[in-house]
């Protein structure tokens, strides 16, 4: 299982944690939404066309 986020939603929550002083051992980003390696390999597979 992996977990993907958009380089965006780091950087804002980087700015997030900088303008309110968490400290470093909270901090914690993530979409909360995981994804097989299997499935992530699929939809790969789908959107670029390569089936077997």
């Amino acid at each position: 299982m992996r977990e993907f986020l958009f380089v965006d939603d780091m950087a804002k929550a980087v700015v997030y944690a900088l303008e309110n002083k968490l400290p470093e051992y909270l901090y914690n980003v993530g979409s909360g939404k995981d994804v097989t390696i299997k499935a992530l390999a699929q939809t790969i597979q789908r959107v670029t066309g390569h089936h077997r």
